[in-house]
């Protein structure tokens, strides 16, 4: 199984999955997948914070995926920014630009905080390229009664922007989606993990 279907087939088992006390499987699982190694404490944090950041580098350490910044403890504020660097550091971030699209196990970035939009980061399920550009996608960060929740997507690309199609994006409501900012090429990121990237 290539790397890309690998890191699908986890991002699909990921749905679903909450913080949500009522389902205790659930949030234990949630909390294994997004605080490995934390004190209780920190981890009952984590589990009120935002999760998309969180979602994603939980994905990449089922993946096998190790670097220093996504090992314990979580410093806060940094569930986006420490992917990004990890990415930069392995040659796997792939700015934005008009034409080219992420392909299944990328996580893309959306929302530009310096023009007041909220950042919000996704991994790819599948693309479809016929009239338009088509996503569908697993994101952490959601909420369901109040509780962090991992579920499932659909959107579209249009003149630079991400929109949500298929579930909701409170992030985005007021502003036509969000812009798009660049992605985490996987295959790079997996290649330099192997090779000592």
């Amino acid at each position: 199984m290539t790397s890309r279907a690998r890191a699908v087939e986890i991002a699909r088992s990921l749905a679903g999955l909450s913080a949500d006390p009522r389902n205790p499987e659930a949030r234990r699982e949630y909390l294994e997948l997004i605080a490995p190694g934390e004190e209780p404490q920190r981890a009952a944090d984590m589990a009120r914070m935002s999760g998309c950041g969180l979602v994603v580098a939980g994905l990449w350490r089922r993946l096998g995926l190790e670097h220093p910044l996504l090992e314990p403890p979580y410093k806060v504020g940094t569930a986006i920014s420490r992917l990004v660097e990890v990415a930069r550091a392995r040659g796997a971030w792939k700015p934005y630009r008009q034409g080219a699209i992420p392909l299944p196990g990328d996580a893309v970035l959306v929302g530009d905080a310096g023009h007041g939009e909220v950042e919000h980061i996704f991994t790819v399920l599948g693309v479809s390229t016929n009239h338009r550009v088509v996503i569908a996608s697993v994101d952490g960060g959601q909420r369901i009664d109040g509780h962090q929740v991992i579920l499932t997507k659909k959107r579209v690309w249009v003149d630079g922007r991400d929109i949500v199609i298929a579930g909701k994006d409170p992030g985005a409501e007021l502003v036509g989606g969000r812009r798009i900012l660049g992605w985490v090429d996987l295959q790079s990121l997996v290649e330099a993990e192997v090779y000592g990237g």
